[in-house]
């Protein structure tokens, strides 16, 4: 009896002993994705945690709700709540080996009893919430691999077809409206029209602030056929390259927030502009007055 005694007590003390060897006072549960998705970017996005752009999983009808508590370079610390606990975690960003990808971690730490049975249990806690884990983690990659949800516009790298122009510049005491600009569109299409020429494509243009408050605007018109300027109107040939182009569906304030995501996507992949870009007025906002049907492609000129 005293031999059952001891070997029973020789393995309570063995499984006490394996419990705390092997299952320490606080566990820590980590998950790492590889992310097809720019290091920066993915840090803006990640500390984007008010959602505005989209990326942060919808946590509706989700049993595990992730709050953000603190924000730094390329991490944030979170405040996870699952319905019977509290657990701290990190949400971070790593640089992978290519300039379009990088790493997600996620980690989350929550401490265990003294009780060795109930230490086991929480063991077991603790691989349920890796699990929920994991499908936080699953969403928010594919939500970053989105390039609409991080950048707001679908960026295409393409060249134009429209080899040749006529433009005109002029300059403004204010912000051009759009009526004066599609004005100079106008005359510019006359132009082409009195010098046997066809309009081949949309019309472009840019504005760019000056010191003193003014502004320049170019206003260019794509054509078939060389014309000869008459020192208002310039003809030329257009540099052929790449470009950067996206489709942006609204008023000025929708198309100005494109460019600065454009811009954003430029400065994440180390591209370089060559040239100013552009916009092209695929719908005539003369006729068409309602902002939110209006349709303008973005052109930026990269190497």
């Amino acid at each position: 009896m005293k031999k059952w005694l001891f070997a029973a007590g020789g393995v309570v003390f063995l499984f006490v002993l394996y419990v705390h060897i092997f299952i320490g006072e606080t566990r820590s549960v980590v998950l790492i994705m590889p992310l097809k998705c720019n290091i920066e970017s993915a840090d803006r996005m990640l500390r984007d945690s008010a959602n505005r752009s989209g990326c942060w999983p919808d946590e509706a009808n989700q049993p595990v709700r992730y709050g953000v508590t603190g924000v730094f370079r390329r991490m944030v610390d979170l405040r996870i709540e699952d319905g019977q606990r509290i657990l701290p975690g990190r949400l971070s960003v790593f640089p992978n080996v290519n300039i379009d990808s990088s790493v997600l971690q996620l980690e989350v730490a929550f401490p265990s009893s003294l009780n060795p049975v109930k230490r086991v249990g929480q063991y077991w806690e603790g691989k349920r919430i890796r699990a929920e884990m994991s499908v936080f983690l699953t969403r928010f990659k594919t939500n970053l691999e989105d390039q609409k949800k991080v950048y707001g516009i679908s960026i295409r790298e393409t060249s134009t077809s429209d080899s040749m122009l006529v433009e005109r510049k002029q300059v403004f005491d204010q912000n051009p409206s759009d009526s004066e600009i599609f004005l100079l569109v106008e005359k510019l299409q006359q132009f082409i029209k009195s010098h046997g020429g066809h309009v081949t494509g949309y019309p472009m243009f840019n504005v760019t602030g000056r010191t003193g408050g003014t502004f320049e605007v170019r206003v260019a018109v794509p054509t078939d056929k060389e014309i000869k300027s008459d020192g208002t109107v310039e003809w030329r040939q257009l540099i052929r390259g790449k470009y950067l182009e996206a489709d942006v569906l609204g008023g000025d304030g929708a198309v100005r927030t494109a460019m600065g995501q454009m811009r954003n996507y430029i400065s994440d992949y180390q591209r370089t502009m060559m040239a100013i870009p552009f916009q092209s007025l695929v719908t005539d906002r003369v006729k068409e007055t309602d902002t939110a049907k209006w349709l303008t492609r973005i052109y930026f000129p990269i190497f």
